[in-house]
């Protein structure tokens, strides 16, 4: 299961087996078994199980990486993140915080990761109660 994220970050959710190898100790006849590289069989549970985990992190890091660009091509400098909480100069918080918001409605509104992993042929139909592009004009949205 492989992607690329908006911000262009190739993704691979690869999970391969281990190549199991037993080690005995020399002292009191004990040994155990550790892992020497990598088979190029998948671990089919772990792919799935975190297909969603990472999906979405690489989400949340492909906006801190467009939103710190972004930032920084409009003279915000200053800038502190955390996973996915940012923080800026208190003069720079709300043209930083509109940044965002646009860089985040713009990023759903062009990219679709159902598509992008092969999951549907088309997009789901959009709901016409949701417009993704008022997010650039909430305040709320990220608190």
């Amino acid at each position: 299961m492989q992607w690329v994220t908006p911000s262009g970050f190739p993704v691979a959710n690869r999970y391969r087996k281990s190549n199991p190898t037993r080690v005995r100790l020399p002292f009191l006849g004990s040994s155990l078994t550790i892992s020497d590289g990598y088979l190029d069989e998948p671990r089919k549970k772990k792919v799935l199980n975190s297909a969603v985990a990472n999906v979405t992190h690489s989400m949340d890091s492909s906006h801190l990486t467009l939103s710190v660009n972004a930032a920084v091509v409009n003279g915000i400098t200053n800038i502190m993140v955390i996973h996915d909480c940012f923080g800026a100069m208190a003069p720079d918080v709300w043209p930083f915080a509109g940044l965002r918001r646009g860089l985040l409605a713009w990023m759903y509104h062009d990219y679709n990761p159902l598509i992008q992993l092969g999951g549907r042929k088309a997009p789901p139909p959009p709901d016409p109660d949701f417009e993704i592009l008022a997010v650039c004009e909430s305040q709320y949205f990220d608190r």
